[in-house]
């Protein structure tokens, strides 16, 4: 999963870069990669995971940025983020303020990167 988190991560900083997010399927567009449209939703958080290891604490996920507009995309967020033992709102809809947040921020990180 190393190398599809590492195509995941170039792809979702360079939406960073541009201000905008992605869906899993304009990833795979994007990338490439013939895995992406055969993941589970446990390989998903998995190579979510891998891709923000590194992300400073301070800062937002870079995995914020992918958003298909489902409950399922606010379930990805939860289970990344407690995988990586970052805190989320209990909520939907708080949840969905925060990645709303969490994504402006990644945009201003990024925006001279």
């Amino acid at each position: 999963m190393a190398g599809v988190a590492n195509a995941v991560r170039g792809a979702l900083r360079k939406t960073a870069r541009e201000q905008r997010t992605i869906s899993w399927n304009a990833l795979h567009e994007r990338t490439g990669h013939k895995l992406l449209p055969a993941l589970s939703q446990a390989q998903k958080i998995q190579v979510l995971a891998l891709v923000d290891q590194l992300t400073a604490a301070g800062e937002p996920l870079l995995s914020v940025l992918l958003t298909d507009g489902h409950s399922e995309s606010l379930q990805l967020h939860r289970a990344v983020a407690q995988r990586l033992e970052r805190t989320l709102p209990g909520d939907d809809l708080a949840l969905a303020d925060h990645l709303e947040a969490a994504i402006a921020e990644l945009h201003r990180l990024w925006q001279h990167r």
